[in-house]
């Protein structure tokens, strides 16, 4: 993850367009007014594994709901 952050950081700093068609949240936030510290690599990544966990847990809570009803 970190090297796609970095990526996106010197993409964002070379003010190019993202060649995917679509603007990432990273984009989003590194182009952002927030302070420098937290839009720092290391920061970056915390939140996108904090993002990836989030729905890890959605779906499979989703899933148990889901074959939980099921046996009803």
């Amino acid at each position: 993850m970190r090297n796609q952050i970095l990526e996106i950081k010197k993409r964002v700093a070379e003010q190019e367009d993202n060649q995917k068609g679509h603007i990432t949240i990273f984009e989003e936030i590194c182009r952002g007014d927030l302070p420098e510290q937290e839009k720092s690599v290391e920061r970056l990544a915390q939140e996108g594994a904090l993002v990836v966990s989030a729905g890890t847990e959605t779906t499979a809570w989703g899933m148990y709901s889901g074959l939980d009803l099921a046996k009803c």
